[in-house]
C-alpha cells in the first residue's frame, strides 16, 4: 500500500495532467449533443445554453486548478515543515555550543582567541551530557574528552560536582 502512495505521490502532477486531459473527453461529447441539441428560438434560450456550455468547459478546468493548488499548497506546507524541523533538531554544533555556553561563557571565547584545552568542576548532569555529544558521529571533529582525575564533591546547593578535561577543535568556531 505504501508503494501505491508513494507514487501517486511522486508522480501527482503527470497524473493530474492525465486527468485533466481525459476529463475534457466526455466534456467535448456533451458539449457537442447541447450543440446539436440548441436551435435558435428565444434570447433567454441562447443566453442558457451559451453558460452551459461555459459551465461544462470550465468544470475540469477548475477541478484541474484545485489540484494544482492543493499541490503547490502542499509542497510550501513540506518546506515550512523543513524549515521548523531544522529550528527544532539544530545541528551538532550549536547543541555543543549551547552547552559550553550553558557550563561555562568564558569558553567559547577563550575558544576564539586560541585556547583549546579546558578543565574545570561541573555538575554531573552537563559532564554526561558532553560525554554524550563527545560520543556522536563526527564529535572528533569538534571535541575531544580527555582523561579526567575522577574528582567529585557533592555540594548542597548544586548537588554533584565532577571534574571535567577535555579539548576543543577551533573548527567549532567556523560553523558559527
Amino acid at each position: 500500500m505504501n508503494w501505491l502512495i508513494d507514487n501517486v505521490a511522486r508522480y501527482s502532477s503527470q497524473l493530474g495532467w492525465i486527468a485533466f486531459s481525459l476529463s475534457l473527453i466526455p466534456v467535448y461529447l456533451a458539449h457537442r449533443a447541447l450543440q446539436k441539441q440548441s436551435k435558435p428560438s428565444t434570447k433567454s434560450r441562447r443566453l442558457w445554453r451559451k453558460c452551459e456550455f461555459v459551465l461544462l468547459w470550465c468544470i475540469p478546468l477548475l477541478g484541474f486548478i484545485a489540484t494544482k493548488g492543493a499541490e503547490w499548497a502542499s509542497e510550501k506546507t513540506d518546506a515550512k515543515v523543513k524549515e521548523l524541523e531544522a529550528q527544532l533538531n539544530p545541528t551538532f554544533e550549536k547543541r555543543l555550543m549551547a552547552l559550553l555556553d550553558e557550563m561555562d561563557s568564558k569558553i567559547l571565547p577563550s575558544l576564539a582567541k586560541g585556547s583549546t584545552n579546558f578543565h574545570g568542576l561541573v555538575p554531573d548532569s552537563q559532564k554526561t551530557a558532553l560525554l554524550r555529544l563527545s560520543n556522536e558521529p563526527g564529535a572528533s571533529n569538534f571535541i575531544i574528552m580527555a582523561s579526567d582525575m575522577n574528582s567529585m564533591s557533592v555540594t548542597p546547593n548544586a548537588g554533584t560536582i565532577v571534574s571535567i578535561n577535555f579539548n576543543l577543535s577551533t573548527n567549532l568556531l567556523q560553523k558559527r
